[in-house]
């Protein structure tokens, strides 16, 4: 399961399939949970 998110996350942003955490808001970036696989831009 892939899934796009971005590093400056609002809000925390959740796995669409297991329900699991991948990123959570820290202020500035965000602090990634998951296996990033692919940096674009």
């Amino acid at each position: 399961n892939e899934q796009i998110i971005f590093d400056r996350a609002a809000m925390v942003v959740k796995c669409r399939i297991c329900d699991s955490i991948l990123a959570e808001p820290q202020g500035g970036k965000a602090d990634i949970k998951a296996e990033i696989l692919e940096v674009l831009g």
